[in-house]
């Protein structure tokens, strides 16, 4: 059993997983004014506007249920949601993003409270959506962005299911929006002790935690984006939440900078915890275990950049990495 456990950490291999996430707690957040100006948002201003429709658009709300009312809507969302159930999903993708002006947003924000692969492809396909609108007109796409960060808002009485991770998706398919947004996204997990952005529910940081791992995956060169996210996700890995110390080890092995190096005690250490995993990666919803994912994030650290023997491994460690 042991030698088949370590076989399978050498390889970081992980499990297709179907789950729906836990739903319980307040997951309220509340970002003061300071927090947003440390993130680059002027004022609380630039949030509210997300629920100022333009002259005859309508907004669906992703929180409570209340679409909109209209039969279009409604008929639109059932069939994005047939889309990505679909076992074929991902050829379906180019089918959605075809779909003129901004109407599957909507549909597509309100799929990410179902939880689970529907929620994950949801995601998937936002991205590709609004950086397809974000070509077209970046006012249009700033707009849905400060409609994500309302949703991340206490004030809007919403929990926000889903938004980080589509979030960092978004910004994984956009450069321009990568550069204007990625401060704001990591402000989400940097806790300054002040009045900041910290998310206090512990799911919500697993998906901001995600969202950096996500776009270092497609933007490691952003200006600026590697000195901003290390340090939140190297305490990160101290997160009172298990399964986001293990995402935020993921993601700090996909960033793999040589500041990471310091943190190889650390994932050493959580190598063996067993906690469970949701995680996403390459279209596959997977379950793995915290320390799965912290053994693949030192490997992952260790082949980037070789560590002075002071940050090294513990040697039954780099035996168990080498079965």
């Amino acid at each position: 059993m042991a030698g088949r456990m370590a076989g399978r950490m050498a390889g970081c291999a992980l499990i297709p997983f179907q789950c729906r996430p836990d739903r319980t707690g307040s997951g309220r957040h509340q970002p003061g004014r300071d927090g947003l100006q440390q993130a680059g948002v002027a004022s609380c201003a630039h949030l509210v506007m997300v629920y100022a429709a333009r002259p005859g658009e309508s907004i669906a709300r992703h929180d409570t249920g209340k679409e909109e009312s209209m039969p279009r809507f409604r008929s639109l969302k059932t069939h994005l949601r047939a889309l990505l159930a679909s076992a074929e999903w991902e050829e379906h993708l180019d089918e959605i993003v075809a779909l003129p002006g901004k109407g599957a947003v909507g549909p597509l924000l309100s799929s990410l409270l179902l939880g689970g692969e529907a929620k994950w492809r949801a995601v998937v396909a936002l991205g590709r959506v609004v950086a397809r609108i974000a070509d077209a007109n970046m006012e249009d796409a700033r707009i849905i962005m400060r409609r994500l960060m309302w949703h991340m808002n206490e004030e809007s009485g919403n929990i926000g299911w889903g938004i980080p991770e589509a979030f960092g998706e978004i910004l994984a398919c956009h450069p321009r929006l990568a550069d204007e947004y990625h401060r704001i996204l990591v402000s989400y997990v940097r806790e300054t002790g002040k009045d900041d952005n910290y998310c206090d529910h512990a799911p919500l940081r697993r998906g901001v935690y995600w969202a950096i791992g996500r776009l270092a995956q497609e933007r490691p060169d952003l200006p600026g984006f590697v000195e901003t996210a290390t340090p939140a996700l190297l305490a990160g890995l101290a997160d009172c939440d298990l399964p986001a110390r293990g995402t935020a080890a993921w993601a700090l092995g996909v960033l793999a900078t040589p500041a990471a190096l310091s943190a190889l005690p650390t994932l050493g250490d959580l190598r063996t915890c067993d906690a469970p995993v949701e995680h996403f990666e390459r279209g596959r919803l997977l379950l793995c275990t915290v320390g799965e994912l912290a053994q693949c994030a030192a490997q992952r650290i260790e082949a980037h950049c070789p560590p002075a023997s002071g940050n090294a491994m513990p040697e039954a460690d780099a035996k168990g990495t080498a079965a």
